[in-house]
Protein backbone atom coordinates (compact mmCIF):
# COMPACT_ATOMS: atom_id res chain seq x y z
CA UNK A 1 0.00 0.00 0.00
CA UNK A 2 1.29 3.63 -0.76
CA UNK A 3 1.35 5.77 1.95
CA UNK A 4 3.17 8.84 -0.22
CA UNK A 5 0.39 11.21 -0.15
CA UNK A 6 -0.19 10.75 3.65
CA UNK A 7 1.87 14.07 4.46
CA UNK A 8 0.16 16.17 1.45
CA UNK A 9 -3.20 15.40 2.59
CA UNK A 10 -1.90 16.05 6.26
CA UNK A 11 -0.91 19.49 5.47
CA UNK A 12 -4.33 20.10 3.24
CA UNK A 13 -6.23 18.84 6.56
CA UNK A 14 -4.40 21.48 8.75
CA UNK A 15 -4.67 24.41 6.00
CA UNK A 16 -8.42 23.30 5.94
CA UNK A 17 -8.44 23.58 9.33
CA UNK A 18 -6.83 27.13 10.08
CA UNK A 19 -9.15 28.89 7.35
CA UNK A 20 -11.99 27.63 9.29
CA UNK A 21 -10.65 29.07 12.35
CA UNK A 22 -9.90 32.45 10.54
CA UNK A 23 -13.38 32.61 8.90
CA UNK A 24 -15.33 31.72 12.04
CA UNK A 25 -12.83 34.16 14.77
CA UNK A 26 -15.00 37.46 14.13
CA UNK A 27 -18.23 35.31 15.21
CA UNK A 28 -16.69 33.35 17.87
CA UNK A 29 -15.25 36.67 19.46
CA UNK A 30 -19.05 38.33 18.89
CA UNK A 31 -20.54 35.66 20.68
CA UNK A 32 -18.14 35.58 23.58
CA UNK A 33 -18.66 39.22 24.05
CA UNK A 34 -22.39 39.13 24.45
CA UNK A 35 -22.14 35.97 26.50
CA UNK A 36 -19.50 37.94 28.73
CA UNK A 37 -21.92 40.66 28.88
CA UNK A 38 -24.43 38.70 29.66
CA UNK A 39 -22.96 37.18 32.92
CA UNK A 40 -21.96 40.50 34.01
CA UNK A 41 -25.64 41.27 34.09
CA UNK A 42 -26.40 42.48 38.11
CA UNK A 43 -29.42 39.91 38.08
CA UNK A 44 -27.74 37.10 36.07
CA UNK A 45 -24.59 37.77 38.79
CA UNK A 46 -27.17 37.25 41.79
CA UNK A 47 -28.74 34.33 40.27
CA UNK A 48 -25.00 32.51 39.61
CA UNK A 49 -23.60 33.57 43.29
CA UNK A 50 -26.85 32.45 45.48
CA UNK A 51 -26.36 29.02 43.34
CA UNK A 52 -23.06 29.00 43.64
CA UNK A 53 -23.37 29.26 47.82
CA UNK A 54 -26.16 26.93 47.90
CA UNK A 55 -24.64 23.99 45.71
CA UNK A 56 -21.20 24.74 48.24
CA UNK A 57 -23.48 24.82 50.96
CA UNK A 58 -25.58 22.22 50.80
CA UNK A 59 -21.84 19.67 49.54
CA UNK A 60 -20.10 20.80 52.43
CA UNK A 61 -22.93 19.47 54.80
CA UNK A 62 -22.95 16.05 52.30
CA UNK A 63 -19.09 15.78 52.67
CA UNK A 64 -19.30 16.66 56.51
CA UNK A 65 -21.18 14.18 56.85
CA UNK A 66 -19.08 11.24 55.55
CA UNK A 67 -20.34 10.95 51.74
CA UNK A 68 -17.34 11.34 49.98
CA UNK A 69 -16.52 10.55 46.22
CA UNK A 70 -15.67 7.28 46.90
CA UNK A 71 -18.38 6.22 49.71
CA UNK A 72 -19.06 6.65 53.30
CA UNK A 73 -15.86 7.81 55.12
CA UNK A 74 -15.44 5.86 57.99
CA UNK A 75 -15.97 7.20 61.08
CA UNK A 76 -18.38 9.69 59.96
CA UNK A 77 -22.00 10.36 60.93
CA UNK A 78 -22.97 8.89 57.56
CA UNK A 79 -21.03 5.50 58.84
CA UNK A 80 -22.53 5.78 62.09
CA UNK A 81 -26.14 5.87 60.84
CA UNK A 82 -25.06 3.11 58.06
CA UNK A 83 -23.77 0.74 61.28
CA UNK A 84 -27.05 1.48 62.91
CA UNK A 85 -29.11 0.34 60.13
CA UNK A 86 -27.49 -2.52 59.03
CA UNK A 87 -25.25 -4.12 61.80
CA UNK A 88 -21.91 -2.27 62.32
CA UNK A 89 -19.42 -3.58 59.04
CA UNK A 90 -21.43 -2.91 55.58
CA UNK A 91 -19.83 -4.77 53.07
CA UNK A 92 -19.30 -3.52 49.29
CA UNK A 93 -23.03 -3.91 48.56
CA UNK A 94 -24.04 -1.99 51.39
CA UNK A 95 -27.35 0.61 50.81
CA UNK A 96 -24.72 3.59 49.92
CA UNK A 97 -22.85 2.03 47.63
CA UNK A 98 -25.81 0.33 45.65
CA UNK A 99 -29.58 0.36 45.67
CA UNK A 100 -30.43 -2.86 42.92
CA UNK A 101 -31.33 -4.93 45.84
CA UNK A 102 -35.03 -4.56 46.89
CA UNK A 103 -33.46 -5.58 50.55
CA UNK A 104 -31.58 -2.80 50.63
CA UNK A 105 -33.84 -0.62 48.70
CA UNK A 106 -37.06 -0.90 51.05
CA UNK A 107 -37.00 -2.65 54.33
CA UNK A 108 -39.76 -0.39 55.36
CA UNK A 109 -42.04 -0.91 52.14
CA UNK A 110 -41.82 -4.66 51.86
CA UNK A 111 -39.61 -5.33 54.90
CA UNK A 112 -37.72 -8.51 54.92
CA UNK A 113 -38.58 -10.42 57.69
CA UNK A 114 -39.68 -14.01 56.96
CA UNK A 115 -35.61 -15.26 57.08
CA UNK A 116 -33.63 -12.62 58.61
CA UNK A 117 -32.33 -9.25 58.67
CA UNK A 118 -29.85 -7.55 55.96
CA UNK A 119 -27.60 -6.86 59.33
CA UNK A 120 -27.05 -10.73 59.77
CA UNK A 121 -24.68 -11.23 57.15
CA UNK A 122 -22.41 -7.78 58.29
CA UNK A 123 -22.88 -9.69 61.93
CA UNK A 124 -21.78 -12.76 60.40
CA UNK A 125 -18.98 -11.26 58.56
CA UNK A 126 -17.57 -9.72 62.10
CA UNK A 127 -17.76 -12.93 64.15
CA UNK A 128 -15.51 -14.85 60.85
CA UNK A 129 -12.79 -11.89 61.44
CA UNK A 130 -13.37 -11.75 65.27
CA UNK A 131 -14.04 -15.61 66.30
CA UNK A 132 -17.00 -13.88 68.84
CA UNK A 133 -20.38 -15.30 68.06
CA UNK A 134 -23.32 -12.71 68.79
CA UNK A 135 -24.08 -14.23 72.31
CA UNK A 136 -20.34 -13.70 73.12
CA UNK A 137 -19.48 -16.96 73.00
CA UNK A 138 -16.07 -18.21 71.16
CA UNK A 139 -15.87 -19.52 67.89
CA UNK A 140 -14.90 -23.36 67.60
CA UNK A 141 -14.27 -23.09 63.85
CA UNK A 142 -11.05 -21.50 62.67
CA UNK A 143 -11.45 -17.87 61.72
CA UNK A 144 -10.72 -16.20 58.52
CA UNK A 145 -7.60 -13.82 57.82
CA UNK A 146 -8.83 -10.20 57.35
CA UNK A 147 -7.06 -9.44 53.95
CA UNK A 148 -8.48 -12.94 52.67
CA UNK A 149 -12.03 -12.09 53.59
CA UNK A 150 -11.47 -8.31 52.31
CA UNK A 151 -10.56 -10.04 48.91
CA UNK A 152 -12.22 -13.03 48.37
CA UNK A 153 -15.60 -11.38 49.50
CA UNK A 154 -16.39 -9.08 46.84
CA UNK A 155 -14.01 -11.24 44.22
CA UNK A 156 -15.90 -12.51 40.93
CA UNK A 157 -15.90 -16.84 40.61
CA UNK A 158 -14.16 -17.95 37.99
CA UNK A 159 -17.05 -20.46 37.88
CA UNK A 160 -20.09 -20.15 36.28
CA UNK A 161 -23.31 -20.76 38.95
CA UNK A 162 -26.47 -21.83 37.96
CA UNK A 163 -29.50 -18.48 38.49
CA UNK A 164 -30.79 -17.27 41.78
CA UNK A 165 -34.87 -16.92 41.75
CA UNK A 166 -36.04 -15.76 38.46
CA UNK A 167 -34.72 -14.13 35.23
CA UNK A 168 -35.10 -10.14 35.67
CA UNK A 169 -36.05 -8.48 32.41
CA UNK A 170 -38.01 -5.36 33.77
CA UNK A 171 -35.42 -4.10 35.56
CA UNK A 172 -32.56 -1.38 34.15
CA UNK A 173 -29.85 -1.98 34.90
CA UNK A 174 -30.16 -5.32 36.59
CA UNK A 175 -26.97 -7.23 36.34
CA UNK A 176 -26.72 -10.77 37.54
CA UNK A 177 -24.88 -11.12 40.59
CA UNK A 178 -20.96 -12.91 40.01
CA UNK A 179 -19.16 -12.37 43.74
CA UNK A 180 -19.67 -14.00 46.90
CA UNK A 181 -20.98 -10.35 48.24
CA UNK A 182 -23.84 -10.28 45.78
CA UNK A 183 -24.99 -13.58 45.68
CA UNK A 184 -24.89 -14.23 49.29
CA UNK A 185 -27.20 -10.52 49.55
CA UNK A 186 -29.25 -12.40 46.73
CA UNK A 187 -30.47 -14.70 48.75
CA UNK A 188 -31.45 -12.73 51.50
CA UNK A 189 -33.69 -10.54 48.92
CA UNK A 190 -33.76 -9.06 45.65
CA UNK A 191 -35.80 -8.32 42.69
CA UNK A 192 -34.63 -12.13 41.46
CA UNK A 193 -35.06 -13.96 44.79
CA UNK A 194 -38.44 -12.58 46.55
CA UNK A 195 -39.03 -15.60 48.89
CA UNK A 196 -37.46 -13.86 51.40
CA UNK A 197 -40.24 -10.98 51.31
CA UNK A 198 -43.43 -10.71 53.74
CA UNK A 199 -45.38 -7.92 54.12
CA UNK A 200 -44.77 -5.87 57.95
CA UNK A 201 -45.80 -2.70 59.88
CA UNK A 202 -43.51 -0.72 59.70
CA UNK A 203 -42.97 -0.24 63.67
CA UNK A 204 -42.89 -4.24 63.62
CA UNK A 205 -40.44 -4.26 61.04
CA UNK A 206 -38.39 -2.06 63.24
CA UNK A 207 -38.76 -3.55 66.65
CA UNK A 208 -37.66 -6.65 64.45
CA UNK A 209 -34.44 -5.04 62.93
CA UNK A 210 -33.43 -3.96 66.40
CA UNK A 211 -34.14 -6.88 68.33
CA UNK A 212 -32.42 -8.69 66.02
CA UNK A 213 -28.92 -6.40 65.84
CA UNK A 214 -29.02 -6.10 69.54
CA UNK A 215 -30.33 -3.18 70.76
CA UNK A 216 -33.19 -2.50 72.58
CA UNK A 217 -36.60 -2.22 71.14
CA UNK A 218 -37.48 1.18 73.04
CA UNK A 219 -34.70 3.45 74.84
CA UNK A 220 -34.77 2.15 78.70
CA UNK A 221 -35.15 5.44 79.60
CA UNK A 222 -38.32 6.47 77.67
CA UNK A 223 -40.28 3.27 78.18
CA UNK A 224 -39.28 3.58 82.33
CA UNK A 225 -41.23 7.07 82.17
CA UNK A 226 -43.48 5.72 80.32
CA UNK A 227 -43.60 3.35 83.06
CA UNK A 228 -44.01 5.95 85.84
CA UNK A 229 -46.22 7.62 84.18
CA UNK A 230 -48.92 4.51 83.91
CA UNK A 231 -48.10 4.20 88.01
CA UNK A 232 -49.34 7.24 88.39
CA UNK A 233 -52.67 6.63 87.05
CA UNK A 234 -51.61 7.44 83.28
CA UNK A 235 -53.62 5.11 80.98
CA UNK A 236 -51.87 6.25 77.75
CA UNK A 237 -48.86 5.23 79.89
CA UNK A 238 -50.08 2.21 80.18
CA UNK A 239 -51.14 1.22 77.07
CA UNK A 240 -47.36 2.50 75.41
CA UNK A 241 -45.96 0.26 77.83
CA UNK A 242 -48.00 -2.57 77.06
CA UNK A 243 -47.91 -1.63 73.53
CA UNK A 244 -43.60 -2.09 73.10
CA UNK A 245 -44.22 -5.16 75.38
CA UNK A 246 -46.63 -6.77 73.16
CA UNK A 247 -44.82 -5.40 69.93
CA UNK A 248 -41.54 -7.52 70.85
CA UNK A 249 -43.66 -10.39 71.19
CA UNK A 250 -45.05 -9.54 67.85
CA UNK A 251 -42.02 -10.29 66.39
CA UNK A 252 -40.85 -13.90 67.64
CA UNK A 253 -44.86 -14.55 66.94
CA UNK A 254 -44.69 -13.52 63.41
CA UNK A 255 -40.85 -15.11 62.52
CA UNK A 256 -42.46 -18.51 64.35
CA UNK A 257 -46.11 -18.20 62.15
CA UNK A 258 -46.85 -21.42 60.16
CA UNK A 259 -47.47 -19.60 56.53
CA UNK A 260 -44.07 -18.23 56.92
CA UNK A 261 -42.09 -21.60 57.46
CA UNK A 262 -41.94 -22.84 54.02
CA UNK A 263 -40.89 -19.78 52.88
CA UNK A 264 -38.62 -20.08 55.69
CA UNK A 265 -36.93 -23.41 55.45
CA UNK A 266 -36.19 -22.62 51.47
CA UNK A 267 -34.21 -19.53 52.00
CA UNK A 268 -32.24 -21.19 54.52
CA UNK A 269 -31.43 -23.88 52.45
CA UNK A 270 -30.01 -21.25 49.58
CA UNK A 271 -28.24 -19.19 51.53
CA UNK A 272 -26.78 -21.89 53.23
CA UNK A 273 -26.00 -23.36 49.38
CA UNK A 274 -24.26 -20.00 49.03
CA UNK A 275 -22.27 -19.92 51.22
CA UNK A 276 -21.29 -23.26 50.79
CA UNK A 277 -20.20 -22.29 47.40
CA UNK A 278 -17.99 -19.68 48.35
CA UNK A 279 -16.59 -22.05 50.75
CA UNK A 280 -16.01 -24.62 47.77
CA UNK A 281 -15.09 -22.32 45.21
CA UNK A 282 -13.68 -19.03 47.09
CA UNK A 283 -10.14 -20.41 48.20
CA UNK A 284 -9.82 -16.84 50.56
CA UNK A 285 -12.87 -17.69 52.09
CA UNK A 286 -12.30 -21.60 53.00
CA UNK A 287 -13.79 -22.40 56.20
CA UNK A 288 -16.51 -19.66 56.14
CA UNK A 289 -19.33 -22.39 55.93
CA UNK A 290 -18.09 -23.92 59.28
CA UNK A 291 -18.36 -20.27 60.68
CA UNK A 292 -22.09 -20.03 59.54
CA UNK A 293 -23.28 -23.31 60.87
CA UNK A 294 -21.87 -21.97 64.63
CA UNK A 295 -22.82 -18.54 64.12
CA UNK A 296 -27.12 -18.96 62.42
CA UNK A 297 -28.16 -20.59 65.85
CA UNK A 298 -25.89 -18.79 68.18
CA UNK A 299 -27.11 -15.58 66.33
CA UNK A 300 -31.25 -15.93 67.15
CA UNK A 301 -30.40 -17.31 70.41
CA UNK A 302 -28.76 -13.77 71.32
CA UNK A 303 -31.76 -12.14 69.95
CA UNK A 304 -34.05 -14.47 72.43
CA UNK A 305 -31.69 -13.49 74.78
CA UNK A 306 -32.04 -10.02 74.04
CA UNK A 307 -35.53 -9.55 74.10
CA UNK A 308 -35.88 -11.69 77.33
CA UNK A 309 -32.90 -9.96 79.13
CA UNK A 310 -35.17 -6.55 78.08
CA UNK A 311 -38.60 -8.13 79.06
CA UNK A 312 -37.14 -8.92 82.48
CA UNK A 313 -35.58 -5.69 83.13
CA UNK A 314 -39.12 -4.21 83.32
CA UNK A 315 -40.33 -7.17 85.51
CA UNK A 316 -37.11 -6.58 88.07
CA UNK A 317 -36.15 -9.24 91.06
CA UNK A 318 -37.81 -7.92 93.72
CA UNK A 319 -41.36 -5.95 94.95
CA UNK A 320 -39.20 -3.00 95.97
CA UNK A 321 -38.39 -2.44 92.19
CA UNK A 322 -41.00 0.42 90.94
CA UNK A 323 -40.62 -0.74 87.34
CA UNK A 324 -41.47 -4.18 88.04
CA UNK A 325 -44.41 -5.74 86.22
CA UNK A 326 -44.62 -9.07 87.59
CA UNK A 327 -45.66 -12.51 85.61
CA UNK A 328 -48.21 -15.58 86.52
CA UNK A 329 -50.84 -16.26 88.61
CA UNK A 330 -52.50 -13.43 90.16
CA UNK A 331 -55.73 -11.48 90.72
CA UNK A 332 -56.81 -7.93 90.85
CA UNK A 333 -58.76 -6.94 93.15
CA UNK A 334 -61.45 -3.95 92.65
CA UNK A 335 -62.32 -1.84 95.55
CA UNK A 336 -65.38 0.05 96.01
CA UNK A 337 -67.76 1.57 98.42
CA UNK A 338 -71.29 0.97 97.83
CA UNK A 339 -74.16 2.99 99.89
CA UNK A 340 -76.78 0.98 101.92
CA UNK A 341 -80.17 0.89 101.91
CA UNK A 342 -79.74 0.91 106.17
CA UNK A 343 -78.54 4.32 108.13
CA UNK A 344 -76.68 4.74 110.59
CA UNK A 345 -78.54 6.75 113.70
CA UNK A 346 -76.31 9.25 114.90
CA UNK A 347 -76.81 9.93 118.59
CA UNK A 348 -77.86 13.61 117.99
CA UNK A 349 -80.75 12.61 116.25
CA UNK A 350 -79.46 12.78 112.38
CA UNK A 351 -79.14 9.85 110.45
CA UNK A 352 -76.06 9.54 108.76
CA UNK A 353 -75.40 7.55 105.09
CA UNK A 354 -74.05 3.91 105.22
CA UNK A 355 -71.80 2.61 102.76
CA UNK A 356 -70.89 -1.21 102.46
CA UNK A 357 -66.72 -1.63 101.65
CA UNK A 358 -66.91 -4.07 99.15
CA UNK A 359 -64.41 -5.54 96.85
CA UNK A 360 -64.08 -7.70 93.20
CA UNK A 361 -62.16 -10.45 92.64
CA UNK A 362 -60.64 -10.89 89.33
CA UNK A 363 -59.27 -13.92 88.77
CA UNK A 364 -56.80 -14.24 86.12
CA UNK A 365 -55.96 -17.70 84.71
CA UNK A 366 -58.35 -19.56 86.37
CA UNK A 367 -61.59 -21.29 85.21
CA UNK A 368 -63.43 -22.14 88.43
CA UNK A 369 -64.61 -20.05 91.25
CA UNK A 370 -66.26 -21.02 94.73
CA UNK A 371 -69.64 -20.14 94.46
CA UNK A 372 -71.84 -19.08 97.70
CA UNK A 373 -70.28 -17.52 100.86
CA UNK A 374 -71.57 -14.21 99.57
CA UNK A 375 -69.28 -14.96 96.25
CA UNK A 376 -71.55 -14.30 93.00
CA UNK A 377 -70.04 -15.29 89.68
CA UNK A 378 -69.84 -13.14 86.70
CA UNK A 379 -68.83 -13.98 83.26
CA UNK A 380 -66.04 -11.66 81.95
CA UNK A 381 -64.62 -11.30 78.15
CA UNK A 382 -61.02 -10.60 78.52
CA UNK A 383 -60.31 -8.59 75.50
CA UNK A 384 -56.26 -10.11 75.22
CA UNK A 385 -56.18 -12.83 78.26
CA UNK A 386 -58.58 -16.72 78.28
CA UNK A 387 -61.88 -16.54 79.66
CA UNK A 388 -61.89 -15.89 83.50
CA UNK A 389 -64.82 -15.50 86.33
CA UNK A 390 -65.03 -12.55 88.47
CA UNK A 391 -65.75 -13.26 92.06
CA UNK A 392 -67.48 -10.55 94.27
CA UNK A 393 -66.75 -10.59 98.07
CA UNK A 394 -68.69 -8.71 100.29
CA UNK A 395 -68.28 -7.52 103.41
CA UNK A 396 -70.96 -5.33 105.18
CA UNK A 397 -68.87 -2.79 107.50
CA UNK A 398 -69.68 0.54 109.04
CA UNK A 399 -67.18 2.39 107.30
CA UNK A 400 -67.12 5.74 104.73
CA UNK A 401 -65.67 5.30 101.06
CA UNK A 402 -62.69 6.49 101.93
CA UNK A 403 -61.69 3.58 104.08
CA UNK A 404 -62.50 1.42 101.71
CA UNK A 405 -59.74 2.25 99.58
CA UNK A 406 -56.32 0.28 100.33
CA UNK A 407 -54.16 2.07 97.56
CA UNK A 408 -55.66 4.45 95.52
CA UNK A 409 -54.51 4.14 92.28
CA UNK A 410 -57.15 4.49 89.71
CA UNK A 411 -60.53 6.28 89.84
CA UNK A 412 -62.87 5.67 87.69
CA UNK A 413 -66.75 6.43 86.94
CA UNK A 414 -69.42 4.14 86.93
CA UNK A 415 -70.18 2.11 84.03
CA UNK A 416 -71.52 -1.06 83.01
CA UNK A 417 -68.30 -1.49 80.43
CA UNK A 418 -65.61 -0.18 81.50
CA UNK A 419 -61.39 0.05 80.45
CA UNK A 420 -59.61 -0.74 83.28
CA UNK A 421 -55.91 -0.21 83.87
CA UNK A 422 -54.69 -2.30 86.72
CA UNK A 423 -51.69 -0.31 88.63
CA UNK A 424 -50.76 -1.38 91.44
CA UNK A 425 -46.84 -0.33 93.37
CA UNK A 426 -45.24 -2.78 91.23
CA UNK A 427 -47.91 -4.11 89.00
CA UNK A 428 -49.03 -2.99 85.41
CA UNK A 429 -51.82 -5.01 83.32
CA UNK A 430 -54.25 -3.81 80.45
CA UNK A 431 -57.48 -5.62 79.65
CA UNK A 432 -61.08 -4.57 79.09
CA UNK A 433 -63.37 -5.79 81.67
CA UNK A 434 -66.87 -5.99 81.34
CA UNK A 435 -68.81 -6.00 84.98
CA UNK A 436 -72.86 -6.36 85.46
CA UNK A 437 -75.64 -5.00 87.60
CA UNK A 438 -73.63 -2.41 89.81
CA UNK A 439 -75.99 -0.10 91.49
CA UNK A 440 -75.89 2.49 93.75
CA UNK A 441 -73.29 5.55 93.82
CA UNK A 442 -70.12 3.03 93.14
CA UNK A 443 -66.45 4.80 93.48
CA UNK A 444 -63.82 2.35 92.00
CA UNK A 445 -60.77 1.81 92.94
CA UNK A 446 -58.18 -0.75 91.52
CA UNK A 447 -55.45 -3.04 93.69
CA UNK A 448 -53.19 -5.42 91.87
CA UNK A 449 -52.31 -8.64 94.06
CA UNK A 450 -50.46 -11.53 94.22
CA UNK A 451 -52.55 -14.45 94.01
CA UNK A 452 -49.80 -16.67 96.30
Amino acid sequence: MDFSNLPILSVDLAGSIHQFITDAMPSLEDTWYQFSHWLSRPDILAVITAWWITFTVVMMIVMSLGFGPRGIVAGSIAAAFQSFMYGGFTPAGGIFATFTSMAMLGTFIMPLVIFASIQMIPQFLKTSLSGVLPTGAQLKAATIDPQKLLNGWNKIYDVSFERIGSQVTDVKGWMAPVTPNDRIFEIIGSYAYRVGFSMLQGDMNRYKRLILSNQNPKDPGVINKMIDAAMAGNIKGAKETLGVLQKIIGVFNYLNHEHLQGALSTARQDLVAEIGKADKYMPELKGILDIWKEFESDYYARAVDKATEYMLARKGRSSENPLVIKTGKYYIVLFYAEESPSVVHEDNGRDRKRYDCKRWRFDLGTDTATEGDGKVNIAVNFKSLNDSIIRMETANEETSPNECVPLKVVEFNKSDKFEVTVIGKVHLLFAERYLQKFRGNLMYYVDFMDNQ
